[in-house]
Order: structure tokens, then C-alpha cells, then sequence
């Protein structure tokens, strides 16, 4: 989907009632500039503790991929919008480290099942509790109110986004990132 079929679509929507407010650009470029500025936060802390918390970045993002299911490797790279290669460096790496195993699919021999070992998993989780104290640390004296609001808020936001997801509003982000990454999912 182009940037002008999104336009387009958000017209659409207009057009059947729903309006794309200002206000609800706005909170959307709020959250891109948090999106990015905590993705820029998570980046750098993983290479500054990489080797105290044994997980690389791309290893993070591939365990959480795999936290709850097993995949194709094809699916995987899928997922998280990257090339085959950068799937297939990211798994070897949780291999070795025995954070994930790499199996020959039963349905279709032509293809591999990665799953999360229990390690992978713990890994994941230390790395995650870590990361949060880390940012704990960064709201730390903004006011009780303050951050009560923003953690109903974003638990909200959460739950809507989950259940956009869940009625395909951004599968053809997924559709978009597989064709990217070349996978046929």
C-alpha cells in the first residue's frame, strides 16, 4: 500500500463517518516520535549490555517473533519485515547460543520450524525486565498522576491496537514486508 492509497483510504473513512481529526494526526506523530525515540533507546542499551545480557538486538526481536509460536523461517523474516538473510543470521546466532532450534518443517521438508528454547525464552525475559528497569529509570520523577494516566492510556492502546490487528487493519503492512524480504507468505 502506498502512502497515497493510505490518503486515499483515510478519505474513504471520512467519507463513511470517521474522521482523521487533527487532533488524531497529531497523537499519531506523538507516537511515531516515541516509537522511534524508544526504539533508538532499546538499540543502544542492547549494544551497551549485549554481552552482560547475552542478546544481541536482532536476537531480541527475533525471540519476541517466536516467544509464542514456532514458524517458518520464511514466516519469520516475514514478520519482523526483513530479508531472508538478516532471518537467517539472526536465527544461526540463537542457535549456537542454544536460544532457539532450527527443525525440518513435517508438513514440508523443503522448509525449517525455528521455535524459542526454554532458555531463548528466560533470555528474552531478563533482557525485557532489564530494558524496562532501564526505562523505569527514565520516567522517574514525572508526577504519580501523570504516569497513572499514561498507563491506562497506553494499556487501552494497546488493547485497540491488538484488536485492529486482529480485524486485519495492518495486514497489508505484513503482506508489504513480506514482498520486501521476498518470502511467499
Amino acid at each position: 500500500m502506498t502512502v497515497r492509497e493510505i490518503d486515499e483510504q483515510v478519505e474513504a473513512a471520512a467519507d463513511g463517518g470517521i474522521e482523521a481529526t487533527e487532533a488524531l494526526r497529531e497523537t499519531a506523530r506523538q507516537l511515531m516520535v516515541l516509537g522511534r525515540r524508544t526504539g533508538r533507546i532499546a538499540m543502544r542499551f542492547a549494544a551497551a549490555y549485549a554481552d552482560e545480557l547475552e542478546l544481541t538486538m536482532p536476537q531480541h526481536q527475533a525471540l519476541r517473533a517466536l516467544r509464542h509460536r514456532s514458524c517458518r523461517m520464511t514466516d519469520l523474516g516475514g514478520r519482523l519485515m526483513v530479508s531472508k538473510q538478516w532471518a537467517s543470521q539472526s536465527v544461526d546466532s540463537l542457535v549456537r547460543a542454544g536460544l532457539a532450534t532450527r527443525a525440518e518443517d513435517p508438513d514440508d521438508r523443503r522448509h525449517a520450524v525455528v521455535s524459542a528454547t526454554p532458555q531463548g525464552l528466560e533470555a528474552l525475559e531478563s533482557h525485557e525486565q532489564a530494558l524496562a528497569t532501564f526505562l523505569a529509570g527514565a520516567l522517574d520523577g514525572m508526577p504519580a498522576e501523570a504516569l497513572e494516566r499514561l498507563d491506562e492510556a497506553l494499556t487501552e492502546l494497546n488493547a485497540h491496537m491488538a484488536r485492529r490487528r486482529d480485524e486485519g487493519y495492518f495486514r497489508s503492512l505484513r503482506e508489504a514486508g513480506a514482498r520486501e524480504s521476498g518470502d511467499k507468505t
